[in-house]
């Protein structure tokens, strides 16, 4: 449990007496604003921390600067013995950066993208491109967002196979072969060439 942590639990505990109150104003002052003017490393990651339980994400250097609560990204520097980047790394490995929970995950984006097509009517990714909403990402974004290599494949992941358009391998090669044949070898080359124009 972190210090902000802490002052805000007793502040619940004590705030039901009058004669408390006091007190409960003096740990509002803790729990609202800095700990201490002088950071050291602890207080400093408690600083972050009560920041990611609140926001979900590890600070930017600038919220860090503007919020009196935390240290500044230089004083972090000084207390940790290491920058900004870095302590995230030591201490916050699996924590969000703001960039990262903005852009969401891989699983989010199919989900949503679920949705966006269900409500189109099920377009092809051209049809896609065409009808949707200025707000709605172009397929390319939603491809490179799923992690899928196509829009079949991202169609594939969502579990819609059969809307993935057919029509796509109408000009592969096609190859004739045939084990027995009442064919002369003339009437069977004159074949082969006319299939060979065709394609």
């Amino acid at each position: 449990m972190t210090r902000k942590q802490a002052a805000l639990r007793a502040i619940g505990l004590l705030s039901g007496s009058e004669e408390n109150r006091e007190i409960c104003e003096a740990l509002e002052r803790i729990a609202g604003g800095k700990l201490s003017q002088d950071w050291n490393c602890e207080l400093a990651l408690e600083a972050i921390r009560d920041f990611i339980d609140e926001n979900g994400y590890y600070p930017t250097a600038k919220e860090m600067d503007l919020d009196a609560r935390m240290p500044a990204h230089a004083s972090l520097k000084l207390a940790a013995g290491m920058c900004y980047t870095k302590v995230k790394e030591a201490y916050f490995p699996d924590v969000p950066t703001k960039a990262e929970k903005e852009k969401g995950t891989a699983q989010g984006w199919l989900e949503d993208f679920k949705t966006v097509f269900m409500e189109m009517g099920r377009p092809s990714e051209k049809g896609f491109n065409r009808d949707r909403d200025a707000r709605v990402p172009h397929a390319a974004t939603w491809i490179k967002r799923t992690g899928s290599t196509s829009w079949s494949d991202m169609l594939r992941k969502c579990g819609f196979e059969k809307d993935i358009r057919a029509g796509r391998n109408r000009h592969c090669p096609l190859t004739v072969s045939a084990s027995v044949s009442d064919l002369s070898g003339g009437q069977y080359e004159r074949i082969e060439e006319e299939l060979r124009k065709l394609m």
